[in-house]
């Protein structure tokens, strides 16, 4: 985050961490828990606990309102995380200079109501008839980006007349009334009310401020809490509409007929008992390297491509700095669903067990999704790298080691856990860090940048141990 960085210190104390958080994430965690929640419904109708629960007699205003608080608790948490960075980037920072309780927690309040509102608004197209089908998911994606947006601009309208007191409105993302507690500081400061202000991107202007701006958290008005009172109105009346649509008994997903192919049988002569294909049978790692691949991105929408293509080929036009910085962690961003589905997805879907009956199998398919994602992390990070080596080649080799250590992690915690959420919350822990300071995970030289590839590359040999360790285990 950048504010008139020609007049004041950029982050020069502790009250610039939990502001840049909060007004990073206003805009960031929105999207995020919308993909997060997304999907609970469905995935109920699909292995068939929405049947099981509407049988037995629990209602559907009972059952939406259940799921309403399970991922409201589950963005909460992702909430929760962002602040602990806050306050462990606040003391590795600032040498452990503290701040006061309420000006540190304050900005993150005004995003509480604004989770309840992304999951009741995933819940309402998800239980509305048009989008009970898998494939909907790109249409749903698109009327909630228009949704924020809207938002968004209404709150940036009321931005505009320069009134520097809270009044009631409809801000679920809180970005208002953030951007008011800013305004608030810099006319404090340097009796100005109109200011130029960067949430992403703040580090390629030049630092020539000399003057302090300290942050005093939200106002503690009553029109603060009006107005986030009605967006968490809001969010229950879409629940309660949510609960209205939502099928008194569970749809039927309609599957595929598969092509029945009529059984002849073989004349061949009988296989002799000391040929064994399958135990003694050696498996192209090439190929199995591609069938990951295709595992991994399967079921992604046309929506998904295109925002990463778009973002892919921005990465090779704008300034070199904004592409390393913003548009990289970005791209990450958006790859987090394919990307989480290594290690997980195999535990899930019985795969891991299945492996464990032809030897060394386990071994060479994770060696196959660790080729895979590479491939995919190596395409994403491509411009970046390139245009990095303008730079210098360690800026390079910073962008290298990041790609080679995100894939292989994800692979070895989707191992152990055996579930896609955790590899997902410190994604966004980190690229969060990546995006609001791209000197500490991002450096383009000197030591920090050899201090950084070294750290990357340490974690993805750790990552490399600890796969190759577990699966050597499964397989004695």
């Amino acid at each position: 985050m950048s504010i008139e960085p020609d007049t004041f210190i950029q982050g020069g104390n502790p009250t610039w961490i939990p502001i840049a958080a909060a007004l990073s994430f206003a805009i960031f965690l929105p999207f995020a828990g919308f993909a997060y929640v997304r999907g609970m419904v469905h995935l109920d109708r699909h292995t068939g606990t929405m049947e099981l629960l509407l049988a037995s007699g629990v209602g559907r205003f009972r059952y939406v309102f259940g799921k309403l608080l399970a991922g409201f608790i589950l963005l909460l948490i992702l909430l929760t995380i962002v602040m602990c960075g806050s306050l462990f980037t606040m003391l590795f920072r600032f040498h452990g200079e503290l701040i006061d309780l309420w000006t540190f927690v304050s900005p993150f309040i005004p995003l509480v109501p604004g989770l309840l509102l992304v999951t009741a608004f995933s819940l309402v197209l998800e239980t509305a008839p048009i989008f009970r089908s898998r494939n909907s998911n790109a249409l749903a994606t698109f009327l909630f980006m228009l949704f924020f947006l809207f938002s968004l601009s209404h709150s940036m309208n009321m931005l505009n007349d320069g009134v520097l007191t809270p009044r009631i409105t409809f801000d679920f993302t809180g970005f208002a009334l953030l951007d008011l507690v800013v305004a608030a500081a810099v006319f404090t400061a340097s009796g100005k009310s109109d200011f130029a202000m960067t949430v992403f991107g703040g580090g390629h202007f030049s630092y020539t401020g000399t003057q302090q701006l300290y942050f005093t958290g939200i106002p503690k008005e009553a029109d603060v809490l009006i107005s986030m009172t009605l967006v968490v109105g809001a969010a229950l009346l879409l629940t309660m509409i949510a609960a209205l649509l939502l099928e008194k008994r569970p749809v039927i997903i309609k599957q595929k007929k598969k092509l029945q192919i009529p059984h002849r049988p073989s004349k061949a002569s009988p296989i002799s008992e000391s040929w064994q294909p399958v135990a003694e049978g050696r498996f192209s790692l090439l190929i199995m390297t591609k069938n990951e691949l295709q595992r991994i991105t399967d079921d992604l929408s046309f929506w998904w491509y295109l925002v990463v293509f778009g973002l892919w080929l921005a990465s090779w036009i704008v300034a070199n700095e904004i592409s390393r910085t913003i548009l990289l962690p970005l791209l990450f961003g958006v790859a987090v669903l394919p990307l989480s589905r290594l290690g997980s997805e195999e535990a899930l879907t019985g795969m891991d067990k299945w492996l464990l009956t032809i030897p060394g199998a386990p071994l060479r398919q994770a060696l196959a999704s660790a080729g895979s994602s590479l491939l995919l992390c190596l395409f994403l990070l491509f411009p970046a790298l390139i245009r990095s080596l303008a730079i210098g080649f360690p800026a390079a080799m910073v962008i290298f080691s990041w790609g080679l250590a995100i894939p292989i992690t994800a692979l070895l915690l989707g191992s152990y856990t055996k579930t896609e959420r955790f590899f997902q919350l410190l994604l966004f822990l980190f690229l969060y860090v990546a995006l609001n300071f791209p000197d500490l995970l991002l450096p383009t030289g000197g030591k920090s940048a050899i201090a950084v590839t070294v750290f990357y590359l340490t974690l993805a040999g750790t990552a490399i141990l600890g796969i190759s360790a577990q699966k050597t285990k499964q397989m004695l």
